[in-house]
């Protein structure tokens, strides 16, 4: 069985094995799935400056970078039953100016999400990351501009990376 074959074959026994898990559990043990796989720039593995892989991608080939690993996560936790409204990829940057992308989930509409990263792999509420400043939150259907890690509603219409994201989806 190729590494392929095995990354595959480990994705759909999690989907069946979490599917009528709580969705903390399977908010955790998406993100852990997900952190085993190999950070790469795209650069390096797509010859790119920026590319979005689809989720089937990074399963595949077993390699991501930020974005790719929220987009893997948002849409197995759509397929899971986790509503979207409580999903938002999070453009931020790290502390010394790094750009990077991690998944938010809010559990209530006025709760402080929770982030699911690569980088920090300890699922934590977003004012406890001290180490990256919110620029802006997105998901198909809304967009927030993350000041003060509370969010102001934005037109996602004018969020290009809206269109990536559903792009994706379908």
């Amino acid at each position: 069985m190729t590494n392929k074959e095995k990354r595959c074959d480990s994705y759909n026994k999690l989907i069946n094995d979490i599917k009528d898990y709580s969705e903390e559990e399977k908010l955790i043990r998406v993100n852990n799935f997900f952190n085993q796989i190999f950070y790469i720039k795209d650069s390096e593995q797509y010859k790119v400056k920026d590319y979005w892989a689809s989720r089937e991608e990074t399963i595949n080939s077993g390699m991501a970078d930020c974005e790719d690993y929220v987009i893997a996560k948002f849409h197995t936790l759509l397929d899971l039953g986790v509503d979207e409204e409580k999903l938002y990829l999070c453009y931020c940057i790290l502390k010394g100016q790094e750009h990077h992308t991690v998944l938010l989930y809010y559990d209530k509409e006025n709760s402080y999400p929770i982030v699911l990263d690569n980088y920090n792999k300890r699922m934590v509420c977003l004012p406890d990351r001290e180490d990256m400043s919110p620029v802006y939150a997105f998901n198909t259907s809304r967009a927030f501009i993350q000041k003060n890690k509370k969010g102001k509603e934005l037109n996602v219409e004018k969020i290009n990376n809206v269109k990536k994201l559903r792009n994706l989806i379908k």
